[in-house]
């Protein structure tokens, strides 16, 4: 099918679309004839997925939803109702997190740690207060509190 596809013409590309749908009706109908539903994708385990890769670009609720097909409302209360937290604080505890780590297994400072890891945070003082806050201590007292 993909070489027809690729050497076809107009018509040709209208046959390899006909075969295509026609595999697709005869694998459904197989799947339905045996009692098996076609799973739906879970929207919140994508979402946290996609942030989990890709927290250190910026990133919005907006974004996250276009990513993901879906209208930023939708997206949100689902994310609400089985996380018991918004997809943009979940977002900021991953990086968060992130931080943490490389403040625990290197020498880095906030500073090292926003710049090295690309965080999505393009001003410092944010990230700061950010991370801060959502670690619960400042800098040198989660350094210290938290070292072996």
């Amino acid at each position: 099918m993909e070489q027809e596809w690729r050497e076809a013409s107009g018509l040709g590309k209208l046959h390899v679309k006909a075969l295509f749908h026609q595999f697709v009706y005869e694998l459904l109908q197989q799947l339905y004839g045996q009692d098996i539903e076609p799973l739906k994708p879970d929207l919140v385990s994508q979402a946290v997925a996609y942030m989990r890769e890709h927290f250190s670009r910026p990133m919005t609720l907006e974004s996250i939803a276009e990513e993901l097909q879906c209208c930023t409302g939708h997206l949100s209360r689902l994310f609400k109702s089985k996380m018991h937290t918004s997809p943009i604080h979940y977002l900021g505890q991953v990086r968060a997190d992130r931080a943490a780590e490389l403040l625990m297994q290197t020498d880095a400072t906030f500073i090292h740690a926003r710049k090295s890891q690309n965080n999505g945070h393009d001003d410092y003082v944010v990230f700061i207060i950010d991370a801060g806050s959502l670690l619960g201590f400042d800098e040198y007292k989660w350094k210290l509190a938290n070292e072996g």
